[in-house]
Parts: C-alpha cells; sequence; structure tokens
C-alpha cells in the first residue's frame, strides 16, 4: 500500500510539472548463463565476444562481477530490486518477486522514462511479477509475439533484436528518455549455435552423433542422477557449442549497439551488458547451474557503457554484486531520491564516494522446482540430496560456501582459484572468522514478509520452462 501511494504522490507531481525527467536512456543487457572467463575481453583464448569487447575498449570493465545466485529468478529479483533474493522475497522457495517490491523499472516510469521489457526466460514473467513498472513487457516465448516458428537460425533471441532495433528507432525521438531492458537466453542450454557459430568453434575429430546428442542436453539432471555420464571429451564438446552460443549472443549485442548508433542516441544511453549467472563446463564434474556456488556459476559479465560517467578502457577489480546495478541506474539517471530504498550514492558504481567492498555475497533457498522434478522424473533418486539451503561470502583472496546441515568449504582463491582444495579443516581460524561474518550479515538483512510459494497457470511459460529442464 505504502508503495502505490509512493507512486501516486509521484505521477501528480510529475503532472503539475515539478519533476524533469532525466537525459539518458538506459539499455540493461542480460545474457542470460554467460559466465565471465568465456569474453575475449576477459582474458578468454578464443575470440567469442568482439561486440562486447568493443563495447568495453569506449567504456568500463568490472572484472570481479558476481551474481547473487546461480539461477535467474533470484539474480533477476536483486537486479530490478538492488536488494539479495531472500531480502525481495524472489527465492527457491516462493518463486515469484512480490508485489510489495520497488522495481527499477516502476522507478524510472515515475522518472518519465518510457519503458520497455523483452524477455525470452519465462522465469522472467508478468505472471511471476517481474513486469512491474514497466509500460510496455513483451514475453518472447509466446507464439503472439512470434512472427515465425523459432529455430536454430531464427531463435527467440534473434526475434527479440529484430523487434528491439525498431523500437529504438521509434522512440530515439522523442521527447522522453527510454528504459530497455532485455534478457537473452541464447548461452542457456540446450547450446545450438547457428552454423557460421559451430563451425568456427567447433573443434574437428568429434563423433558428430555425439556432438548432436550433447546439443540436445537440456539440462544437467540425467547427469546428476548418473544417466548421462560424460567423458573430459563431451565436456570439451559443450565447452565448444557453448563457445559458438556466446559468440552469437555478442553479435546480437552488436545489432542492438548498431541500432543505438544509427539512431544517434548511443553516446546518451547507459548501456549495461551482465548476466544473472554463469555455467558449469566439466568443473567439478558439473554442468548445468545447479545448487552450486562455484565460481563457474557466480561469476559474470559486467561491461558498462556512457562516456559521462565510465571511463573508457577501464578495467576494475573490485568486487562489485548485482545488487549495484539497479543504484548505478538510478544514480547516473539523477533519480535516486524517488526511491531511496533502492539508491544509496555509496551504492553506485558511479559514484566517487563508492569505497571498495570488503566481501559480497550469494544465496540460494530450497530448490523447490528441483526437488518435484527429481521426485516425479527420477523417483530412485535421493531427492533429499539436494534439499538445502546454499550460502556464500566472497572476499578478495578467499571463499567460503556454507551448505546446510552439509558443512562448510573455504578456498584461497589467490593459490587455487578452480576452488579445488578445501582448506576448512586445515585454517579453522579463517572458517570460523568468515562464517560469523556471512551469518551476521544475513541477520542483518532481514527477510521479505511474503513467504508464499507461488504456483504457475500459465501453460505457455510453463512449457518453455519444460522445455529448458527447469520442471517436470
Amino acid at each position: 500500500m505504502m508503495k502505490r501511494l509512493v507512486i501516486i504522490l509521484s505521477m501528480a507531481c510529475m503532472a503539475i510539472g515539478c519533476a524533469k525527467a532525466p537525459s539518458p536512456n538506459v539499455v540493461l543487457i542480460v545474457l542470460d548463463t554467460l559466465r565471465a572467463d568465456r569474453l575475449s575481453c576477459m582474458g578468454y583464448g578464443r575470440p567469442t565476444t568482439p561486440r562486447i569487447d568493443a563495447l568495453a575498449a569506449t567504456g568500463t570493465l568490472y572484472t570481479n562481477a558476481f551474481a547473487t545466485c546461480f539461477w535467474t529468478l533470484p539474480s533477476h529479483a536483486s537486479l530490478f530490486t538492488g536488494l539479495h533474493p531472500v531480502q525481495a522475497g524472489a527465492t527457491s522457495e516462493t518463486l515469484h518477486l512480490p508485489e510489495e517490491n520497488m522495481t527499477l523499472a516502476e522507478v524510472m516510469s515515475l522518472a518519465g522514462y518510457r519503458t520497455v521489457g523483452f524477455v525470452c526466460n519465462s522465469w522472467v514473467s508478468k505472471e511471476r511479477g517481474f513486469a512491474q513498472g514497466f509500460q510496455e513487457f513483451v514475453e518472447m516465448w509466446r507464439t503472439e509475439n512470434q512472427d515465425r516458428m523459432p529455430g536454430v537460425e531464427q531463435s527467440l533471441e534473434t526475434m527479440t533484436v529484430d523487434k528491439i532495433e525498431p523500437w529504438i528507432k521509434s522512440v530515439s525521438t522523442g521527447e522522453r528518455p527510454f528504459f530497455l531492458f532485455a534478457n537473452l537466453n541464447g548461452t542457456h542450454l540446450p547450446y545450438r549455435p547457428a552454423d557460421e557459430y559451430l563451425q568456427q568453434f567447433l573443434h574437428d575429430g568429434y563423433d558428430p552423433g555425439r556432438v548432436r546428442e550433447l546439443a540436445e542436453l537440456t539440462s544437467g539432471w540425467s547427469h546428476l542422477v548418473g544417466d548421462t555420464p560424460l567423458s573430459e571429451s563431451d565436456y570439451r564438446i559443450l565447452s565448444d557449442l557453448y563457445d559458438g552460443e556466446v559468440a552469437w549472443a555478442d553479435a546480437l549485442v552488436g545489432r542492438v549497439i548498431d541500432a543505438l548508433d544509427r539512431a544517434g542516441v548511443l553516446d546518451n544511453t547507459l548501456v549495461i551488458v551482465t548476466s544473472d549467472h554463469g555455467e558449469h563446463l566439466g568443473e567439478h564434474d558439473r554442468i548445468d547451474h545447479f545448487a552450486t556456488m562455484y565460481d563457474p556459476a557466480l561469476h559474470v559479465p559486467l561491461v558498462i557503457h556512457y562516456p559521462r560517467a565510465f571511463e573508457a578502457g577501464l578495467r576494475k577489480d573490485d568486487l562489485v554484486s548485482l545488487v549495484d546495478i539497479a543504484p548505478t541506474v538510478l544514480g547516473v539517471c539523477g533519480a535516486g531520491d524517488r526511491a531511496p530504498q533502492l539508491h544509496a550514492e555509496t551504492s553506485s558504481l558511479a559514484s566517487p564516494k563508492r569505497e571498495k567492498q570488503d566481501f559480497i555475497i550469494a544465496g540460494n533457498e530450497k530448490p523447490v522446482t528441483g526437488i518435484q522434478l527429481l521426485q516425479s522424473k527420477y523417483p530412485g533418486y535421493d531427492w533429499q540430496s539436494i534439499d538445502y539451503r546454499l550460502r556464500c561470502l566472497r572476499a578478495p583472496a578467499h571463499k567460503l560456501i556454507w551448505n546446510e546441515g552439509r558443512g562448510v568449504e573455504l578456498y584461497n582463491l589467490a593459490k587455487d582459484p578452480g576452488e579445488t582444495s578445501n582448506l576448512a579443516d586445515a585454517q579453522p581460524d579463517m572458517q570460523r572468522q568468515m562464517m560469523g561474518v556471512l551469518t551476521k550479515t544475513y541477520e542483518k538483512m532481514g527477510t521479505t514478509k511474503e513467504h508464499f510459494m507461488f504456483e504457475s497457470t500459465d501453460q505457455e511459460s510453463l512449457e518453455l520452462l519444460r522445455s529448458l529442464g527447469y520442471i517436470n
């Protein structure tokens, strides 16, 4: 109720002319499931991301940006609210973003922005609360939003950019600035890159039949339960397929950048390219991104381009979290005073008052949908093996992972970036110190009042989640 009152008063204020919309446009692109270390500008040895590299050369690259969770819904909640998932109430136990939250799109609308969202992942749906504040919200998995049947060459992501380009052209000459959000899901399993990218990144010598089989994997569940054993060669194939998808996603980002440039608004647009989480490609004998706090699943890319606030060609190694995105947008756009709960000047990445963070955190609640899937699809598998919460504290040189009821892991990231040697028993003092900080941080944050689990009735959205391996 209080949030709605704030909205009404703000709209009334705008109507009588007591607020002037800030000037920069905003384009926030989330490349779903893109891990940071597969970008060429992050040091990867293959030319996967020439367009993002070029954007980083004219903007700022954050080399230590991390998701707040290992999967889509909680991490997008952090992007939209500047809160950790348990604070926003958008977790694996609730499966929606509660309406009581004030979202970034809502604040931008109140600030006079024209707001639009284009989404390819149905975890980020209107039904689940993510359309709050968007004047237009286009769910690309719906047949009504598709002008042709999606396939490999004409994916949902390609059709999405086909819609984004003319939208940018149509609004670029308007008096109102715009806020455009796009979720592009191409780097998510299954990995089926278009032929030109497949040919560029798939090594010779693989069994074509095995390549086709692995390109059909929709999730890591069958591997988890032992039905789909994977060899080192299989991991290499998956890695090559993934690289092809990364390059394809990069080309789509390039098309959006070109559309902004053609419209003459690129230099007056805050462009943010990031991801909601990463992906395992054989590390710790895992694929996909389920129930993991290891860096392949949490380390995400972050490139920000806006010449007036972000230095060109700068690489910043400070610890950054997805919760920093919303306050950064509001700070740059001068809209922070409209939603102080989403913005603090010291949180904005553009603020000279921001100090280096001593640590960042991530976490996940009990995986309701995963448990249900195992119970129904793999009744012989012990579903209790995944029935626990995860927490993570990451400092510059060390990382602690807490597995509810299953112990603690501690890693020296400086010496062991692959997180292969658990030092929890060898360094008990460090373990206790970091566990104390993690516990106090969660206690201090508090949690949302709304805890119920959301049950979807949207068959088109559910069908997409089935195709991605999330539900049975």
